[in-house]
């Protein structure tokens, strides 16, 4: 082996090494992961939760939630924290909010509560916004974390 190919070799390993470093915490490498959202809506309210969450690679429909029900998904995160889901949520056929429910950014935001073998991201979606919750599946106000910038907006593409 040639004198450069070595130092690319030993280049490339140190790398490699600093990445798995850096990915220790909650978002280690194939890293087990589990996404739930509720539905904290009041169940006397005008209507129900609808989501269409998706990534690149998966499409999940659309799903219907009342009052107090989830919808989740699993998955590994991906070599190099490429994973990423998005989600767009409607309520009452007007009010709506796209963004995104899972990427390396949230997996490291808190210290998600690992049950049977997954790392849990809890969403708990309310007339007032989206919370992060980290101690699935309480919903005890301390472990229930605001979101701000997840609010409602009007569509007004939609009547109804």
């Amino acid at each position: 082996m040639s004198y450069a190919s070595k130092n690319n070799l030993i280049i490339s390993l140190l790398i490699l090494a600093f990445y798995i470093v850096q990915t220790q915490h909650a978002n280690a490498l194939f890293e087990k992961y589990k996404v739930v959202i509720r539905s904290g809506f009041n169940p006397e309210g005008p209507g129900d939760l609808t989501i269409n969450c998706f990534s690149g690679d998966d499409f999940f429909g659309d799903h219907i939630l009342k009052s107090g029900q989830e919808f989740y998904w699993n998955f590994r995160m991906y070599f190099l924290d490429l994973t990423e889901y998005r989600c767009d949520f409607t309520y009452n056929h007007h009010l709506v909010r796209k963004f995104k429910v899972f990427d390396s950014g949230i997996a490291q935001l808190l210290d998600w509560p690992k049950i049977q073998g997954r790392y849990v991201v809890f969403w708990y979606v309310k007339e007032d916004g989206f919370y992060h919750g980290d101690d699935y599946p309480s919903l005890a106000r301390e472990h229930l974390l605001f979101s701000t910038p997840e609010r409602w907006t009007t569509n007004t593409n939609t009547t109804g």
